[in-house]
């Protein structure tokens, strides 16, 4: 799998030696121009009184490229297509049927310990075992963190414009997060069930606005926004904790984690739809199995891109090679419905499918090339999305944070990693 592309920041240095002053970059910027020095000397003042104006230097650029080519890059290489095993399969049908199991219990469970957003027991008892405490001080910790006040050196947070966020813009966000709002009402409502009708960036606060250090700290500045957590897939369960004043954003429960997402791509649900949708996913549900999958109803709008990983509802075959889906619309009343729609059967499998090593190469194959995507900046995957979104058409749902070492031990199978 790829690695990510990780900006360096370089120290532009002499010819001498010595490191470059401001002083000594105009010096530099004089001598690179294709016009006599003295002219160039004259002109700017800066320049004027330097006597070391002549001399010269190499340019150096301060972005650096992991050396991808060090590393091999074709899957064939690391699952040989000529191993014994290569068809057979790394989990049991046993376990395979308990991860899956598992995975259903997480995104559309009905038991008393089942964490699905749809789930009133797990709500109450789990989402809101503090009765909403716990999700305001969560909010006013985040608002604290982001907040530049009294902070210094690598603590400061900075916007893309490389200029420290202000007081007046943590404070914009604290107002529009109405933080007291999460204990106003702290227990299940029907009404509050969601599903995502697009794919959603999950935040830690009602922001759009990047958070980075300071670009010259090693690791730190563009891509790494410290406001990003995560992202969800269309077709996802939520349940709707709270919203911005503004009504821009909605706070939400999704079967991983909770945080911030725009509601444009947010319908909410009420029984008859979460009826049917339980009721089809039953009887088959499929994985998106390529990087991404346009999607279009059966009136030829354009719905979302599917990204590797997405769970939705199947509908029995009409033709040979397509498989019919159901997706999440919202309407003009925010409210979703269900549509139908084709995607051909290279692009979505039902699940679970039988997890062998040619299965798992043909998953990786299919993201080869994508860019990494911190906290899936870009709605592109980081390490732990690469591997939720392959592991799950076997049927295995996995935590954020996991590796692909552990992973592969967790599932049972070393590959000589």
């Amino acid at each position: 799998m790829p690695l990510a592309a990780l900006p360096r920041i370089e120290v532009e240095f002499l010819p001498s030696g010595r490191r470059a002053t401001p002083a000594s970059l105009r010096t530099l910027a004089c001598a690179r121009l294709l016009i006599p020095a003295a002219a160039l000397c004259l002109a700017l003042s800066g320049c004027a009184n330097n006597p070391s104006s002549r001399e010269t230097h190499t340019a150096v650029d301060p972005i650096g490229l992991f050396p991808m080519a060090a590393y091999n890059q074709d899957v064939d290489h690391w699952i040989d297509p000529s191993r014994r095993d290569y068809d057979q399969a790394f989990l049991s049908a046993d376990d395979q049927r308990a991860h899956f199991e598992a995975l259903y219990a997480r995104y559309f469970g009905r038991g008393a310990n089942d964490p699905s957003p749809w789930n009133p027991a797990y709500v109450d008892a789990h989402v809101y075992r503090q009765h909403g405490s716990d999700i305001v001080a969560l909010q006013r910790h985040r608002l604290a963190w982001f907040d530049n006040t009294g902070k210094t050196g690598k603590h400061i947070g900075y916007g893309e414009n490389f200029r420290p966020h202000t007081a007046a813009w943590i404070e914009t966000i604290a107002q529009n997060t109405d933080v007291d709002q999460f204990e106003r009402a702290p227990g299940y409502t029907p009404a509050h069930r969601a599903i995502a009708t697009g794919n959603l960036l999950v935040r830690e606060l009602p922001t759009m606005d990047p958070s980075f250090y300071d670009h010259h700290l090693a690791g730190e500045g563009y891509p790494f926004d410290n406001l990003q957590i995560s992202a969800v897939r269309p077709g996802t369960p939520l349940y709707v904790l709270g919203s911005s004043l503004d009504g821009g954003w909605l706070y939400v429960q999704t079967p991983d984690l909770q945080g911030w997402v725009r509601s444009e791509d947010v319908g909410m649900v009420n029984d008859a739809f979460v009826s049917t949708w339980r009721g089809a996913i039953h009887k088959a549900l499929g994985a998106v199995t390529v990087a991404l999958a346009p999607v279009r109803d059966s009136h030829g709008a354009f719905r979302f891109d599917a990204p590797a990983g997405s769970l939705l509802p199947l509908l029995p075959a009409t033709s040979a090679g397509i498989s019919n889906i159901l997706v999440p619309v919202r309407n003009a009343d925010g409210q979703a419905i269900i549509r139908t729609a084709r995607l051909s059967d290279e692009q979505i499998s039902p699940m679970p499918l039988s997890a062998t090593p040619r299965h798992l190469a043909m998953l990786l194959k299919s993201l080869i090339g994508r860019p990494y995507g911190w906290g899936n900046t870009g709605l592109n995957n980081d390490c732990s999305s690469e591997l939720q979104s392959i592991f799950a058409a076997f049927g295995v749902w996995l935590p954020q944070g996991n590796c692909t070492k552990n992973c592969l031990h967790t599932m049972g199978y070393e590959w000589g990693l």
